[in-house]
């Protein structure tokens, strides 16, 4: 597997991230391991998770951190891994903001101590706050930067405008700024609406063209539309309750079959070479919660989309 160089870091990571989100919810701690130890043999390196995973099922909060560090402690693999996690999200169940100086040390301190880790090397702020000004954000995150407790720092769910005021008062103080942008986006998340949240965002064509012209680096998550092409191509009923569920997405599956047949590899790795293939670098974020989801997902890091097929993917959503 060929790592790729995040722009502005020293972060070389795999061209294709777990998303951590469901560890220990939808799978025990013993298979989550397996899941992690999977994505390790194939050659992952990049973890990406929260500080409020998990915390929507009763029981224990920040599960998922907690089994990442427990796996990290067990597997003594700490400085072979990329881990990315995220804070400043609103407590479940409330829509206030988090992003004061010190609600993001809160998340930050709690991370680091499930985590049970020194340094968290992609360190993002899972939702932004209009209100507040960049210059008091940046400043903060600068601040454990140069602390040592976070390598770089990135946004997730933050509308381009404020990226970009964000990256300019950056590089006037000569911050590192953010060298990431999380957002929900896949082939068939393209052709629907926005998130129901509010608070989310999803990649549209300001956001492309901000990434196409600055370089910053786009980690979606969501980048197989919770497997729609999968469940389309195996039964139209079920498919048919999927959100992404439209003419257009239908349209598109004998295209990336046709694709997957000359490439000899599957329909998930077409839809996630799709990403790869982006004028910028894209690390999609996986949600597999098996070893067979997780080969699958895997094989599109092996994979070259011809041009034409990415030309004529991308008329299909909206000129990307």
């Amino acid at each position: 597997m060929k790592y790729i160089t995040i722009q502005d870091t020293h972060l070389s990571v795999s061209p294709i991230c777990l998303g951590c989100a469901n560890l220990g919810v939808k799978n025990t701690d013993s298979e989550a391991f397996d899941l992690l130890d999977g994505f390790v043999a194939g050659g992952g390196n990049f973890l990406d998770t929260a500080r409020v995973y998990s915390n929507w099922v009763p029981g224990e909060l920040n599960r998922s951190e907690r089994i990442i560090g427990d796996w990290l402690i067990s597997r003594g693999n700490r400085e072979q891994i990329i881990l990315a996690t995220k804070g400043a999200h609103p407590i479940l169940g409330s829509v206030d903001s988090r992003l004061s100086t010190a609600h993001i040390a809160v998340d930050l301190f709690g991370s680091l101590e499930t985590l049970r880790v020194e340094t968290i090397d992609l360190y993002y702020l899972h939702r932004d706050e209009p209100s507040r000004p960049v210059a008091e954000i940046m400043e903060t995150l600068n601040a454990h930067q140069k602390a040592g407790l976070i390598r770089y720092y990135a946004c997730s769910n933050w509308q381009p405008s404020r990226i970009i005021a964000a990256q300019g008062y950056a590089r006037a103080k000569g911050f590192t700024g953010f060298v990431a942008n999380q957002m929900r986006w896949s082939l068939a998340g393209m052709n629907v609406g926005p998130p129901e949240d509010q608070t989310m965002c999803a990649m549209d064509l300001p956001t492309h063209r901000m990434h196409s012209e600055s370089g910053l680096a786009a980690i979606p998550f969501g980048s197989q539309a919770g497997g729609y092409f999968t469940k389309l191509a195996a039964d139209l009923v079920s498919a048919k309750k999927s959100g992404f569920h439209n003419d257009i997405n239908v349209a598109l599956l004998p295209v990336l079959q046709e694709a997957a047949s000359i490439l000899d590899t599957t329909v998930t790795a077409v839809a996630l070479g799709w990403l790869l293939a982006q004028p910028f670098v894209t690390i999609p974020i996986i949600g597999s919660r098996t070893i067979p989801q997780l080969e699958d997902s895997l094989r599109a890091s092996e994979i070259t989309l011809p041009e034409d097929l990415v030309v004529r993917l991308n008329k299909a959503v909206d000129g990307c």
